[in-house]
């Protein structure tokens, strides 16, 4: 996962928030705000399941996105950086539920 992701930051490092990517409609800054949103979704339904909560079911892309959307690129930059929450929870899973 290291690996990718390091690659993603590379490839947002020289793009401007505006400049428009391969998704049509989208630019550098809402692929950003895409991936935070997926990630954060995916910790937090993790996260219920690893604390024996009930699951709630997936929100769908504007509900979990536009909150993402409407960071600076900065911050959401600094939240892809900081993936040490994702990668523990994950490995917290796979731990209890091989």
């Amino acid at each position: 996962m290291k690996r990718e992701k390091e690659a993603f930051l590379e490839a947002l490092a020289g793009l401007h928030a505006e400049a428009l990517s391969a998704c049509p409609g989208w630019t550098a800054h809402d692929v950003l705000a895409h991936v935070v949103a997926g990630g954060t979704e995916i910790v937090e339904l993790v996260q219920a399941r690893i604390d024996g909560q009930r699951v709630p079911a997936t929100r769908g892309f504007e509900e979990r996105e536009q909150p993402f959307r409407e960071l600076p690129d900065p911050e959401l930059r600094r939240i892809l950086e900081n993936t040490e929450v994702l990668e523990n929870t994950l490995r917290t899973a796979i731990d209890q539920h091989p």
